[in-house]
């Protein structure tokens, strides 16, 4: 497929739009609202999520990856998103956030397809706030701000053992953003 040269050529799942992920968690009637206006710079946007993520720590790798091959593809969706987000941003070609986020798109995709929200909450959180990240470089404050209410969304769900880890706390304070 081709890469589209510009946002509004962008599939729907590029505007984080999450919500068969968060309609299968029953979060469908949970209403976020939105509790800051958005400064229109990127030097004020909320931070990338520069971690990459790693598929496994199992003893049989081969076998846990078929069994959660969604899971195993957006990650490597998402690890090749973060290189071109990266180029896009420290690099300063801007050309590479579009490629950017249709990859990230794409992961959200895979997850949608048929992950366990709970095995891909932290990918799930990664890609919302990078994609957030894109959308606040590319000053489109609508889909930063749906980004960032479905991330809040997200940590709202968040399980007891995923608010003691530190990237949490990294979502949780870009979320309050």
């Amino acid at each position: 497929s081709q890469i589209p040269s510009s946002r509004e050529e962008l599939p729907t799942m590029m505007n984080c739009e999450v919500d068969s992920i968060v309609k299968e968690k029953s979060l469908r009637s949970m209403q976020v609202e939105p509790t800051c206006s958005f400064a229109s710079s990127p030097s004020t946007a909320y931070s990338i999520y520069n971690r990459a993520l790693v598929l496994s720590v199992e003893q049989d790798d081969y076998s846990f990856m078929t069994t959660y091959q969604h899971r195993t593809s957006a990650i490597i969706l998402y690890n090749l998103a973060l290189v071109h987000h990266n180029i896009g941003i420290h690099l300063g070609v801007s050309a590479a956030l579009p490629h950017a986020l249709q990859l990230y798109g794409m992961a959200m995709q895979t997850i949608n397809q048929g992950a366990n929200l709970a095995d891909v909450q932290k990918l799930l959180l990664a890609l919302l706030n990078n994609m957030g990240n894109i959308h606040t470089h590319l000053f489109d404050l609508a889909n930063t701000q749906r980004c960032l209410i479905n991330l809040r969304v997200v940590l709202s769900t968040s399980s007891t053992l995923m608010a003691m880890d530190e990237d949490y706390v990294f979502f949780f304070l870009n979320a309050m953003f």
